[in-house]
């Protein structure tokens, strides 16, 4: 499937199970782009799971909103996928539906990672045309050391 904004920036075909990480400064217009990927990754079809660390996900919500998407009904589909790890980071329980987790640690995720995502894979699980988003890795850095 097409990545708008990323493939052509790309020498070769992003590979399916591929990461990709951008490091951006504040001010910059990344995390608008990302908007832009998940709608048309979704309007292509495809299912997005946007993981929120550094807003709340109504936020998010409401910004996708503004892009024409009908949010209701893409969550409700299984199309988008919200995960709530603002919370977390707030030290406060979640509403959400979708949970990143309930700390932010890195051994204790590594865990649950572990345990939740990583099993359907290594079973030989596949995902339909499905992308990953974080819109701010870095607020974990506030709950580990380097060595974590």
């Amino acid at each position: 499937m097409h990545l708008a904004l990323i493939e052509d920036l790309l020498s070769e075909d992003l590979a399916a199970g591929s990461n990709l990480l951008v490091v951006y400064d504040a001010a910059s217009q990344w995390y608008r782009a990302s908007l832009n990927i998940a709608r048309e990754w979704l309007r292509a079809g495809g299912e997005v799971g946007y993981n929120v660390a550094a807003q709340r996900p109504d936020n998010l919500r409401s910004q996708l909103e503004k892009l024409g998407l009908n949010v209701k009904e893409l969550e409700s589909g299984g199309k988008l996928e919200i995960w709530d790890w603002y919370s977390a980071r707030l030290g406060q329980k979640t509403k959400e539906a979708l949970v990143g987790a309930s700390t932010l640690k890195a051994a204790e995720l590594s865990i649950a990672i572990a345990q939740d995502e990583l099993k359907p894979a290594m079973a030989g699980a596949t995902y339909a045309e499905y992308l990953r988003i974080w819109d701010n890795c870095s607020v974990m850095a506030r709950f580990n050391d380097d060595r974590a």
